[in-house]
């Protein structure tokens, strides 16, 4: 590459690439601490890290299981039955989630999807449900997982709303009132908030 040749690229990036490459400074920080983390047998020296909410205890068994219950077919290798997961595994998990949640009425295969990770299927929620230029949003309680900014915003240019909940959980019924003030103050602003998403409460407050 020529001197001149990153200032060319530079400029011909889209502006929301150009913006987006600032906002993402702090995670490739943290990919890069990455390779440096301990590891027993490997790198016994390494960073002990407490940046993300993971259980490792758990690891070996859920590692274990994946291992066990890995059953592939020459059916795996072929386009299949398109990108939203077969209908076997659909049925399994609407099967699943009115028999864990029991809503009043049932889940059917079609109204379950499947993504490659929670990520792309938060990217693609805030696609569907908001155009960023009529100030729609999401709305989320704060403390929040860092990343959403990331996930939902990064590459639709939506709006995200934050409720502070304090060390209340989310899914108690004493947020409800918070994010009601919450949704009136931003559409008293011109903000549009098109949904409400709430987080995990162990995450990032990683309680039991």
């Amino acid at each position: 590459m020529n001197p001149g040749d990153a200032k060319v690229m530079e400029m011909e990036i889209s502006p929301n690439t150009q913006y987006n490459k600032l906002r993402t400074s702090a995670t490739h920080s943290l990919l890069r601490l990455k390779i440096h983390y301990c590891i027993p047998t490997t790198n016994p020296q390494g960073v002990v890290s407490f940046a993300n909410a993971e259980n490792w205890l758990m690891h070996d068994d859920l590692a274990a299981f994946i291992n066990d219950h890995n059953r592939f077919n020459k059916r795996c290798c072929a386009y299949g039955e398109g990108y939203t997961g077969t209908l076997r595994l659909r049925s399994a998990m609407a099967t699943h989630l009115y028999t864990h949640f029991q809503p009043t009425e049932a889940i059917t295969a079609e109204e379950v999807t499947f993504a490659a990770g929670v990520t792309n299927l938060n990217k693609t929620s805030a696609s569907i449900l908001c155009d960023p230029d009529q100030d729609d949003a999401i709305m989320l309680g704060r403390p929040v997982y860092g990343a959403f900014s990331r996930d939902l915003a990064m590459r639709t240019n939506i709006h995200l709303e934050y409720v502070p909940v304090g060390d209340t959980e989310q899914i108690s019924p004493a947020c409800v009132l918070a994010f009601g003030a919450g949704f009136e103050a931003a559409k008293a602003r011109g903000i549009n908030v098109r949904a409400l998403m709430i987080c995990n409460p162990h995450n990032p407050l990683g309680q039991f």
